[in-house]
């Protein structure tokens, strides 16, 4: 699906709050039911999907439709092992960018959970101090989502470097975010075998996107509350 919504994976600290805060986000969004993509919104993820089909061969229009909703499938979900950020300090877009960005988070997502957290985490499965999720296997730049990275970049790192040099007190924290455009135009194989861009106008995209993902983004975010209220007001219950 064109939207999604992402948790890029927490810094390994002693504290377990930032893997507790993004598991619990990652556990309410699966329990959420949020509408697919409707109007002029599934009309153009139609419209895009379509070009690219036509563009590479591929049926790609054929995985934006769940028979059992009944049409357009509602938006997945890609936590810290399928997804993360990837920045170049400015805001990335274009298909070679894309893939470099996959590789890139491909490499680090494998490469955090290879290491001694990892293998705790996949042992240890109902500890707070380790990611609830661990890699079944590795993925790669065709199975991974690389999210261009905004202004995350910058609060993230003054939470860092307020915590390391000035000793400030640990602020528990996780990135979510929920895509609201493409970072690309469709594509197409030329004759000769090299790739080139369709021609996508994409200011509608924003206008119709950006307010999709903060609508969706947002009530997932707010059934976190309600979860963690019910859970206060009904302490005996699992």
């Amino acid at each position: 699906p064109r939207h999604h919504f992402t948790t890029s994976p927490p810094r390994h600290r002693t504290s377990p709050s930032p893997y507790q805060l993004a598991d619990e986000f990652i556990a309410v969004s699966h329990n959420l039911k949020v509408n697919a993509e409707t109007g002029e919104l599934a009309d153009r993820m139609r419209n895009f999907w379509g070009k690219m089909s036509n563009g590479t061969g591929e049926d790609y229009l054929s995985h934006l439709y769940l028979p059992e909703e009944g049409g357009m499938g509602a938006p997945k979900v890609w936590d810290y092992t399928q997804c993360a950020e990837a920045t170049s300090n400015t805001f990335w877009v274009g298909n070679p960018y894309d893939e470099l960005a996959r590789g890139y988070v491909a490499y680090t997502i494998n490469d955090a959970f290879s290491h001694d957290m990892g293998r705790a985490a996949k042992q240890n499965p109902s500890s707070h101090e380790f990611p609830r999720q661990f890699l079944e296997a590795n993925v790669t730049k065709t199975s991974a989502l690389g999210v261009s990275a905004m202004e995350g970049t910058g609060w993230m790192s003054v939470l860092t470097m307020g915590e390391k040099y000035l000793d400030y007190k640990h602020i528990p924290s996780v990135n979510i975010r929920g895509a609201a455009d493409y970072v690309m135009a469709p594509v197409a194989k030329r004759d000769d075998g090299t790739w080139t861009e369709v021609e996508w106008q994409t200011t509608r995209d924003y206008e119709l996107g950006y307010r999709y993902a903060i609508e969706t983004t947002s009530a997932i975010i707010l059934n976190m509350f309600e979860q963690r209220r019910y859970r206060e007001q009904n302490p005996t219950e699992p």
